[in-house]
C-alpha cells in the first residue's frame, strides 16, 4: 500500500526546482523586448491624405447630437478631439 502522505523534498530537488524556476523568469525577461524590437524596424504608417467630412468621422449618435444642435442654433458645441502628440497647435487652428 502506499503512503498517503508524500515524503518532503530533499534539499537538492529543492535547489534544482528553484533554479528552473530563477532560469525560466530569467529567459521569459530577456525574451520579452524582442517583438518590440523586430516590430520598430517597419517604416511608420503614413499619414490619412484627405480630410474627412464632419459624418465620416463622427459616429451617427454624435452626428445626431450634432444635428441636433445646429437645428436648435447652438452657437456653441463641446467637443473632444484627439490629436497626435504635438499637432494639438495645428489642429486648434484648423476649427
Amino acid at each position: 500500500m502506499t503512503d498517503p502522505q508524500r515524503a518532503p523534498i530533499s534539499g537538492a530537488r529543492r535547489v534544482a526546482r528553484i533554479a528552473v524556476a530563477a532560469g525560466l523568469v530569467a529567459a521569459l525577461s530577456a525574451a520579452g523586448p524582442i517583438p518590440m524590437a523586430f516590430s520598430a524596424d517597419h517604416a511608420p504608417a503614413t499619414p490619412d491624405p484627405g480630410t474627412k467630412s464632419a459624418s465620416a468621422k463622427l459616429g451617427s449618435d454624435d452626428a445626431d447630437l450634432l444635428a441636433e444642435a445646429k437645428a436648435d442654433g447652438a452657437k456653441n458645441v463641446t467637443m473632444m478631439i484627439a490629436t497626435a502628440p504635438g499637432q494639438t497647435e495645428q489642429v486648434a487652428q484648423e476649427m
